[in-house]
């Protein structure tokens, strides 16, 4: 029997979730199904630029754990570019390591809950968990 899948830590998911060609019609589009794991080790390893022994620290998993998951969202990102299809970002079996709050007008973030935006005095506050859907 294996053991169970430990969850993949997220730091900060991304505020947009769903990604496409513009001007095709989403109906006509074939779509690839990224997880927020493989999202999270795309922006720790390739937009952070965090080594990969750093990056599998910060989503307790295991480096060849990281590597794998990196691998895997590499050729999903490039699938969608270059086929033209569009790419879902859903949960899978991430947890988030700490809710962040987003201003739904300015798309300002920070870990603290505000109830005006800081910059454009917007009271459009949610948390980024609650604007991803499972």
């Amino acid at each position: 029997m294996t053991r169970p899948r430990k969850p993949r830590r997220v730091e900060f998911p991304p505020l947009a979730t769903f990604l496409k060609p513009r001007g095709v019609p989403l109906s006509s589009l074939d779509i690839v199904v990224m997880t927020m794991a493989e999202c999270e080790a795309l922006r720790l390893v390739d937009y952070e630029g965090m080594h990969h022994d750093e990056a599998a620290c910060k989503m307790e998993v295991s480096r060849p754990t990281l590597t794998r998951i990196l691998d895997s969202a590499h050729r999903k990102v490039a699938d969608a570019i270059v086929n033209g299809k569009a790419l879902r970002i859903v949960w899978g079996d991430a947890q988030i390591l700490e809710d962040r709050y987003v201003c739904q007008t300015c798309y300002y973030t920070d870990k603290k809950l505000f109830d005006r935006c800081p910059d454009c005095g917007s009271q459009s506050v949610q948390a980024i968990s609650s604007l991803i859907e499972a």
